[in-house]
């Protein structure tokens, strides 16, 4: 076995560790509030009622905030896998195997003589970066907007790089279905990318020319909106003010105004402009000191070398020496193939950055944004750290199992515990109720905030309840439950004067039952 099938194969075994890690853990811990638990139970009652078209937060109330793409796939898995963690998670994780499938194409396909280490270590990069592999078995809709953003760009550099068609058909598919995923802002992203590398790249009015050229635009526009527009204009037919409110609302004065008071599902999330770069350099920070070494040595090797020869340290002149024809001239052959080298470099780096650039002059982020940068971050690291070098085979593997063992730790040791899910969640709460009822169609009442967890375990049959309300509800014949803040005594003695006796205590809520 040569030592580069040798480094594959143990980059390719690590991968399927890191997967299986995720996988396992799917079910092992409760959607979260608020933000796994709220689109789960979009998504459970978008099974329930047969609605395909409007999403709905509460039995008949439409939900606004997103496109139905994650829903559609989070309701077929729970279909298929039952209405639990699995089912609700395991599409996030599925669409996290296209993307990297995706990018393992365009490792392979853009410069195939490069070494197929390549591949398989960006797939591990982007595996093991925390945010990816977070949000692989999390209940959002990031995953979705990533998968695809990314077969657009994808499909547009092959389109681009091979003059296809087919390529060029598959990039207006990608945009059609990330406004499907998560709106307009999938395809300002994509076109925020691919605008920043013509705008680094030489030869601009040329390339304005080969982009007119090498893109389907009346087939691949028309494909576009074919996927896109139909489910926009019945939304909007259902449930009339759903663009002004998703487009205007929810994709210009979200990210313009800070603290947003428009938001009807939440609160804006008000963070310091240019905290953006934060989240990115959290999203990959495990491979940033093998990075930053990498390039170290890189200036290291090149202080030390006389010459342009001495610089094949690099790996990039290696592999364009290997791609040239015997019968063509060597030195325009080199030339030719470090401009292809340069050329993905650049559409990668602004790829990466594109993002956290666009949410740089944004008032109101979260952590995910930064998420559709990762695939191309992944891979242009991949290509700085030179595989096949010492230094790359050894700090990888480190790397990836100091990360594998982290995540390990956490996802199938720490968040499962029983202390951990009681702060994030009800489902112990709503498991009590049922498990004490005589009847487990008794009702179980709220008092204060109705998370979304307890309408997610609750199969929606939890009902909110005001302080004002709760001699009346004591008073109706039959067996109820009723939660309350644990802090609530003048609450808690009405409840008991009614002949309520406590279930247990969930954090910061106790769960009464009147027999």
């Amino acid at each position: 076995m040569t030592q580069t099938s040798s480094s594959t194969r143990v980059l390719a075994i690590a991968l399927v560790a890191v997967a299986i890690v995720r996988v396992l853990s799917l079910p092992l811990y409760p959607l979260g509030d608020t933000t796994e638990a709220r689109y789960g139970e979009v998504a459970r009652l978008m099974l329930a009622s047969g609605d395909w078209i409007t999403p709905a937060n509460d039995p008949g109330v439409p939900f606004w905030a997103k496109p139905p793409l994650s829903f559609w796939l989070q309701a077929a898995t729970m279909a298929i896998f039952g209405v639990n963690e699995f089912g609700a998670r395991i599409s996030s994780a599925l669409l996290a195997a296209v993307v990297g499938a995706l990018l393992f194409i365009l490792a392979r396909r853009a410069q195939p003589n490069r070494p197929p280490e390549e591949a398989w270590l960006a797939l591990l990069i982007l595996a093991t970066a925390p945010l990816f592999f977070l949000v692989a078995g999390a209940v959002m809709t990031d995953m979705a907007l990533l998968a695809t953003m990314t077969l657009s760009m994808v499909g547009f550099w092959l389109a681009w790089t091979e003059q296809s068609r087919a390529w060029g058909y598959v990039f207006f598919a990608g945009l059609g279905l990330a406004l499907l995923a998560k709106g307009p802002v999938g395809v300002v992203l994509a076109g925020g990318s691919l605008g920043l590398y013509w705008l680094v790249a030489p030869d601009r009015i040329g390339n304005l020319r080969r982009l007119w050229r090498c893109l389907p635009w009346l087939g691949g526009t028309l494909l576009l909106l074919a996927i896109a527009v139909p489910w926009y204009a019945l939304a909007e037919h259902k449930t009339p003010g759903f663009l002004d409110y998703f487009i205007v609302g929810e994709h210009f004065r979200r990210f313009t105004v800070p603290g947003w008071q428009g938001d009807m599902y939440g609160n804006a999330h008000v963070e310091p402009r240019g905290e953006i770069w934060l989240f990115f350099v959290y999203a990959i920070v495990p491979w940033l000191p093998l990075a930053a070494w990498a390039e170290i040595d890189r200036w290291r090797a090149r202080r030390a070398a006389p010459t342009r020869d001495a610089n094949t340290a690099d790996g990039d002149q290696v592999a364009a020496r290997s791609a040239i024809s015997p019968s063509a001239p060597a030195g325009l052959a080199i030339v030719a193939r470090d401009n292809e080298v340069q050329d993905l470099d650049r559409y990668l780096l602004a790829w990466t950055l594109a993002t956290p650039i666009f949410f740089t002059f944004a008032g109101n982020t979260i952590w995910s944004y930064v998420l559709p940068s990762m695939p191309a971050c992944a891979l242009l690291l991949a290509r700085r750290l030179r595989p096949g070098t010492t230094l790359a085979r050894s700090g990888a593997f480190v790397t990836a199992a100091l990360t594998i063992t982290l995540f390990t730790a956490f996802f199938l040791f720490w968040l499962p515990r029983g202390e951990v899910q009681v702060a994030r969640s009800t489902k112990a709460m709503v498991a009590a109720k049922n498990a004490a009822a005589a009847d487990r169609a008794a009702p179980l009442y709220v008092l204060g905030q109705l998370q979304h967890s307890t309408k997610f375990y609750s199969r929606a049959t939890a009902r909110h309840l005001k302080d004002a309300d709760l001699p009346a509800v004591l008073a109706q014949a039959g067996e109820l439950f009723v939660a309350m803040p644990a802090d609530r005594a003048d609450l808690a003695a009405a409840a008991r004067a009614a002949h309520a006796t406590a279930v247990g205590t969930f954090g910061d809520t106790v769960l009464l039952h009147r027999p």
